[in-house]
């Protein structure tokens, strides 16, 4: 080859030479490169060396080999600093493998692996500091400068302390380790061997309590975070943090469930549950009123009504048998439970009002009453300033809930398998009552403009289709 065409790449920050045949624009001496360079304001990167060594070997060259003459240097930004946890912090039950289903939709929980629990002086986790940036350079000279990473944000509960090298996390105590909300922190454990009954009697302890057996009818249980190995029966649990109940909740329309965090349940039949985080249930959840600020994730959902801030998710929806079934992503249950007090609330003031609206402000119609009839509307007038007191206090705190919730509502359900009919799928604006059957996979979503839900397709996530593939082959 006689000649050099040049090759500038801004965005790499690469120049070239490339052998080529002789033509107006190519290069046959380093001056030529050198002047080209400072004509196109390259200053930095410059490989003279290279250059030298491009021409002194031209007649070798074949057309297309290439030198890089200069290079330019990008930025390389710090890493941000991390926490290596060294034991499960996921406060759940850690299973092994995948969980099998067999025909009859029935999730078998008999390899679920008893929750991790640690020593005093146990290491937790490590810190791992951020890295600094290292700055870089244009082509022209121009400094492209770096970030430096972050340091790692984690807080600490009870039952952990750091080592003065200030990297290191144990344990100070025995118990659970969990992290929630960026802590860490160690709960107190507490375990019964068998079931919750006479012998024990109620459970409230401010900890982890593991039962491995039931939870008989009419018993409480309160902790922070609670693990049930059987059933729940019509009792009554409340949870700070999270639960998870292996053997499911017979209710019998008498249990109430009120959970804090997470909660996975093999299934719910007949209770009241709430639950302030996600609520996955392994089978299904039959005739049962849940509320949820998270997300729902069923296998199926079969009367009664379900409601989720955060949307809600099932293989089917309703059955065979067309038992009715309300279906209502994206409410706020907290909302939803103070409107049907201020409902409850304003039938009372019209029922109260409307037989004395008439001697309200009529000083002399209500002194021509009998003196007895004077007295029932003193007496329900005074019942009507308790009511209309409450019902401000409900507005107040309808308006503070507002306020506060940060979290946008997801206002769609998906079903993966089948919706049968009389299912009604229901929206802060929209409602519809299905009275044909939906095949899935399908998410069911507001249709402000018409005032109804309609059926749009919906594709599984990749967790979604790994989950489905692992079912199918087991």
């Amino acid at each position: 080859m006689d000649a050099f065409k040049l090759d500038i790449d801004l965005e790499e920050m690469v120049v070239k030479l490339i052998a080529s045949p002789p033509l107006p624009d190519t290069f046959r001496d380093p001056d030529m490169v050198r002047d080209a360079l400072k004509e196109n304001n390259i200053f930095q990167g410059i490989k003279p060396k290279q250059i030298e060594l491009a021409f002194e070997g031209m007649e070798d060259l074949e057309e297309g080999d290439e030198f890089i003459i200069a290079e330019g240097k990008l930025p390389i930004h710090g890493q941000n600093g991390s926490v290596d946890f060294l034991v499960n912090i996921s406060g759940k039950a850690i299973y092994d493998g995948s969980v099998a289903e067999n025909e009859d939709d029935k999730i078998d929980f008999k390899n679920a692996v008893k929750i991790e629990s640690v020593k005093p002086g146990q290491i937790l986790a490590k810190i791992i500091p951020p890295t600094k940036g290292e700055s870089g350079y244009s082509l022209a000279g121009k400094e492209l400068p770096a970030r430096n990473g972050k340091p790692a944000v984690i807080g600490f509960g009870e039952g952990v302390e750091v080592d003065p090298d200030g990297a290191t996390i144990r344990a100070i105590q025995e118990g659970r380790p969990v992290y929630a909300h960026k802590r860490i922190s160690v709960n107190p454990a507490y375990e019964i061997h068998g079931d919750v009954c006479y012998e024990t009697g109620n459970i409230k302890f401010d900890g982890y309590v593991h039962i491995n057996g039931n939870v008989q009818d009419d018993f409480i249980i309160e902790a922070k975070n609670i693990e049930i190995n059987g059933a729940v029966g019509a009792a009554t649990i409340r949870c700070k943090n999270n639960l998870i109940v292996h053997g499911g909740i017979n209710g019998h329309s008498k249990a109430e469930v009120i959970c804090h965090g997470s909660a996975d349940v093999k299934y719910i039949n007949a209770a009241n549950v709430e639950v302030k985080g996600d609520l996955n249930v392994g089978r299904e959840i039959v005739n049962a009123r849940v509320w949820c600020a998270g997300k729902v994730n069923a296998g199926k959902i079969i009367g009664g009504e379900v409601i989720a801030l955060q949307g809600i998710y099932a293989k089917t929806f309703g059955s065979e048998l067309g038992i009715p079934t309300l279906i209502e992503p994206g409410t706020n249950y907290e909302i939803r439970r103070i409107d049907n007090a201020i409902e409850v609330l304003t039938e009372q003031i019209h029922k109260i009002t409307r037989p004395i609206s008439a001697f309200l402000g009529n000083h002399k119609k209500f002194l021509s009453l009998p003196q007895d009839k004077q007295e029932e509307i003193i007496k329900n007038y005074t019942f009507f300033k308790k009511i209309k007191d409450a019902f401000i206090k409900l507005h107040t705190a309808r308006h503070k809930i507002i306020s506060k919730d940060n979290s946008p509502p997801v206002k769609q359900a998906i079903v993966l398998k089948h919706m049968y009919t009389d299912v009604t799928i229901k929206t802060s604006s929209c409602v519809k009552h299905f009275r044909t059957e939906v095949n899935g996979p399908a998410a069911l979503v507001e249709d402000i403009s018409h005032g109804t839900i309609t059926v749009a397709g919906y594709n599984p996530s990749k967790d979604e289709v790994i989950v489905k593939e692992k079912e199918e082959q087991e």
